[in-house]
């Protein structure tokens, strides 16, 4: 009876630790920290967790530089754009109002405006993105099946 209920306790761990991954490569970085902290909370002395919250951190790290680095260079292209001539003039034509339709359709031709090269990019990098939902969809699954305990009036 104590040997199953470590292994139960191991699986729940790998589960977890499953559940992180796949939280961390869907980018839900607060989700990942929280499923790698219960198994550090349970075992401190796990090794695959303490890894998982580095990588977490390092990831976490990565994206506010690069979310720093592209609002600074965004702010230099508004700058740019509103320092110009040209840029002062179309600020001033502007009403800020874009139809739905317009930003529809400005969507919509993103791929159709594209060169033929870089239609199967987009449509490549489309198709790789599901792909990995999916599986971290599936993983998610697998962790929660391993991980339920269902109440003593619904085990049979």
């Amino acid at each position: 009876l104590d040997d199953s209920a470590q292994e139960l306790d191991s699986l729940a761990e790998k589960a977890r630790i499953v559940r992180s991954r796949a939280f961390l490569d869907l980018k839900k970085i607060p989700n990942a920290t929280v499923d790698a902290k219960k198994v550090l909370a349970k075992n401190s002395e796990s090794r695959e967790a303490q890894a998982l919250l580095a990588d977490i951190r390092a990831m976490d790290a990565y994206n506010k530089s690069v979310d720093k680095r592209l609002s600074k260079e965004v702010c230099r292209w508004v700058q740019t754009a509103t320092n110009s001539t040209k840029g002062t003039e179309a600020m001033d034509k502007t009403d800020d109002s874009v139809s739905e339709d317009q930003s529809d359709e400005a969507g919509r031709n993103v791929v159709e405006d594209a060169e033929p090269s870089h239609r199967k990019l987009y449509s490549w990098q489309l198709a790789r993105k599901i792909s990995m939902e999916l599986c971290a969809v599936f993983a998610f699954l697998i962790a929660m099946w391993v991980i339920y305990d269902p109440p003593e009036s619904q085990k049979l």
